[in-house]
């Protein structure tokens, strides 16, 4: 199921604060943290070579080496300034798409992710 917000609908509000607190939760979890940082792409190369994973840019980060990367993510990202960048990012956006699994199970959530309706639907979405 997707349902779209305009943002600075009052129905936005909620969501804002399930992301801020499932940021607050994600950075503050080490393992979660290495993880993300093991799938960030930081630089057009290392995307190429790859050929997986998230790039920088997605993510509102510039082309920098993974070192850098690397440390600036691990040594500097805090929760609470995750939480705020991804509010501010939120309310830039000129809409938000929220994608519901049918069940609430690893199972759903990954089919969700894989499923070419859910594109399909946010593509077709009036916003």
């Amino acid at each position: 199921m997707l349902r779209s917000f305009r943002v600075g609908h009052a129905d936005i509000e909620p969501i804002i604060s399930f992301v801020r607190e499932g940021n607050i939760a994600q950075f503050n979890d080490p393992a979660f943290v290495t993880e993300l940082v093991s799938w960030i792409r930081f630089s057009r190369r290392e995307a190429s070579e790859q050929r997986d994973g998230l790039t920088a840019q997605a993510l509102g980060f510039p082309t920098i080496p993974r070192w850098f990367g690397r440390g600036i993510m691990t040594k500097q990202v805090k929760p609470e300034s995750e939480a705020a960048r991804q509010k501010k990012a939120i309310r830039s956006a000129s809409v938000l798409l929220l994608f519901i699994a049918r069940d609430h199970d690893k199972r759903h959530w990954v089919d969700l992710g894989r499923s070419d309706d859910a594109l399909e639907m946010a593509e077709r979405t009036e916003c």
